[in-house]
């Protein structure tokens, strides 16, 4: 850990102006279905905030400014060019300062995002490509986004 990374706490891990944490390696392989639950406290809403993300080519998710999280499958590369190819999912709105549960799913036909267990919209979609460069946590790499809060309980399975 260096000044750029998350401060350790009982809690969780928390984020606060431009921390973050990288690993080189992909969250899940392509093709895969997948699910992927943590706990969010975040520290307020206001502007859009990213929670993770798997470099240029990948899954993501981020909040809204007003608080509703968005989940993004891009299918395939060059995706900033062809925006029509990603298949994003939201939720229902979270609470700021508050812990929120929240699982997305994507078994390979359609996805889903759940908040305290209330199901968001689903969407069908597959073909989805995930060839990540990176995994980023507290963070989007494009456009460059940071969430203030604390993360807690970050499970990813494959479905």
């Amino acid at each position: 850990w260096d000044d750029s990374a998350p401060r350790r706490t009982p809690e969780g891990l928390v984020f606060t102006n431009c921390t973050f944490a990288c690993f080189p390696e992909q969250i899940v392989p392509a093709h895969a279905g997948f699910s992927l639950e943590l706990m969010l406290k975040p520290t307020a809403f206001g502007r859009r905030m990213g929670v993770l993300s798997g470099g240029n080519a990948n899954f993501s998710f981020e909040i809204g400014a007003d608080g509703t999280p968005e989940a993004i499958c891009q299918l395939g590369p060059y995706i900033d060019r062809m925006k029509a190819m990603n298949r994003n999912v939201k939720g229902p709105p979270l609470k700021a300062g508050e812990w929120n549960r929240i699982t997305y799913v994507f078994d390979g036909t359609k996805a889903w995002m759940e908040v305290d267990g209330v199901k968001g919209e689903e969407r069908a979609f597959s073909g989805y490509e995930y060839y990540p460069s990176t995994f980023v946590l507290g963070g989007l790499v494009r456009p460059l986004a940071f969430f203030d809060g604390v993360i807690a309980g970050l499970r990813i399975r494959l479905r």
